[in-house]
């Protein structure tokens, strides 16, 4: 299974560093304050000139989740880049992107880096997309149970598994409103069935991941890491992503319009160590799995 991370839509002046502090606190007759805010405004006034992005200072807040749309904001704070950019990330984990709509709703968030779910939030124009995250070409699959009546079934010309027959009626594990809800309607029409011919069972991955080795639902629908397990414990990838749609799904990064507007460094800087970490995972797949197992 692959999950590209391809990064899109970077910000045009993204810098790869930040412009140190500066100026002479020891002149004699120069208060240590008066210094300290020289200092700063030449700072300030070096990166206006210089066109690079300066971090704010405040904490940065930002919601995600433990799949693969989250794991380029875990490699960053792995690999130390919101460090090195002057940032103070503080990162909230949610199991699906409803939950984090509300978070930003609430004001308690001031990033999301989240999938299909954002089109909820960013419909009320109440944030700024600020640029694309995850783009969703596999590692999102749908799963059956070797001995199921589905898995028997042959594989189509799209490598497909399943079949009219063998599909209606089924129940199938997931979280609802996300892309595996998604992915699931898509593969049942795929039969020529419709979303009124099978269950989805509203559970998030990780209760979705555990009901059906225990034996519930006839089949679930996974992201990585747990597409991993399931693979090596030996279910069948009955359908991927990829297979079943005509694009790509793409994950977005939106920000609360207040960030955007009194802290413009702060995105920027965060989208450059995003896609830094985007490239690290990309450039290594044992890296990236080793990412997705923490």
């Amino acid at each position: 299974m692959k999950t590209r991370w391809i990064a899109l839509s970077m910000v045009a002046a993204m810098a790869l560093s930040l412009v140190g502090c500066g100026g002479d606190t020891s002149s004699a007759g120069t208060s240590e304050s008066t210094s300290t805010s020289t200092a700063t405004a030449e700072t300030q006034s070096s990166a206006e000139t210089s066109g690079k992005p300066t971090a704010s200072g405040k904490t940065l807040i930002v919601g995600t989740m433990a799949n693969s749309l989250g794991l380029p904001v875990h490699q960053a704070e792995i690999a130390g880049y919101f460090e090195e950019a002057g940032l103070d990330v503080q990162i909230e984990i949610f199991a699906t992107g409803a939950p984090i709509n509300e978070a930003m709703a609430a004001g308690n968030l001031d990033v999301a880096v989240s999938g299909m779910a954002s089109v909820y939030a960013l419909a009320t124009g109440m944030y700024t997309y600020i640029g694309d995250g995850v783009i969703t070409s596999g590692g999102e699959a749908i799963y059956a149970r070797p001995d199921s009546a589905i898995a028997q079934q042959a594989a189509d010309d799209r490598g497909i598994i399943g079949s009219a027959d063998t599909l209606k009626g089924v129940s199938i594990l997931g979280p609802l409103a996300t892309t595996a809800h998604y992915q699931a309607i898509s593969y049942i029409e795929h039969f020529g069935l419709t979303a009124d011919d099978f269950s989805m069972v509203s559970m998030d991955y990780p209760q979705a991941y555990q009901a059906f080795i225990t034996g519930e639902g006839d089949l679930v629908v996974m992201k990585m890491p747990y597409t991993n397990q399931l693979e090596e414990a030996g279910y069948v990838r009955v359908c991927d992503m990829n297979q079943v749609l005509d694009d790509p799904i793409v994950d977005t990064i939106f920000v609360q319009n207040s960030v955007a507007e009194e802290r413009a460094g702060d995105p920027e800087l965060f989208l450059d160590c995003y896609y830094r970490a985007c490239a690290d995972l990309m450039s290594d797949e044992a890296n990236r799995r080793d990412v997705a197992m923490t």
